[in-house]
């Protein structure tokens, strides 16, 4: 019964602290700002995740922005950047021309 003795020790020297009204209302309040509030712990961390995730998407949608950027300042600065670009992502053409796109077959992948 040795093994329960600081057990009962223990509970012995809480009761005083337990039973007092304002760490009651201390513990409740924690409890209640834990699991029942409308922002608890469990929404705190969604959010914490959510917020997490849209930093990410921020940083990435920056730096394609700055890409983009950079892409147009090359493209302003030659008329035959613009043209190439024209021609290679719009298929545009000049009135006399014909264009021609080639669409290599995909490699079946080895079983």
């Amino acid at each position: 019964m040795s093994a329960l003795e600081p057990r009962k020790n223990t509970w012995l020297i809480l009761l005083p602290y337990l039973s007092n009204k304002y760490v009651l209302c201390l513990l409740f309040f924690i409890t209640w700002i834990s699991f029942f509030d409308k922002n608890n712990l469990f929404v705190q961390a969604r959010y914490r995740a959510e917020l997490n995730d849209l930093r990410t998407e921020r940083n990435y949608l920056e730096a394609e922005i700055a890409r983009n950027q950079a892409d147009l300042a090359k493209l302003m600065s030659d008329a035959g950047n613009l043209e190439r670009y024209a021609r290679e992502k719009f298929y545009m053409k000049k009135p006399n021309e014909d264009i021609y796109v080639v669409v290599r077959p995909v490699q079946p992948l080895a079983e």
